[in-house]
């Protein structure tokens, strides 16, 4: 029985990172600026510049990825 919930639970594990996944990709590809949208159309490039690297959008997707997984992790 033990085995049993222990394959559950490292199942539902893989199904749910499989999952961030996919919905990190399709943030990625989005052709929507949330920064834009959060700013609005007369916000200046510096503004932009400066809350797009507030939430890290200048990084690395890679490190992007790792802190959206952290973040679900955390709560």
């Amino acid at each position: 029985m033990t085995t049993f919930i222990l394959k559950r639970i490292a199942s539902a594990i893989g199904v749910l990172l499989v999952l961030a996944a996919v919905l990190f990709l399709l943030q990625q590809v989005t052709p929507a600026d949330p920064v834009h949208a959060m700013l609005g159309a007369n916000a200046s490039e510096e503004k932009i510049a400066a809350k797009k690297h507030e939430l890290g959008y200048d990084r690395p997707v890679i490190q992007q990825y790792v802190t959206y997984v952290t973040g679900i992790v955390h709560g």
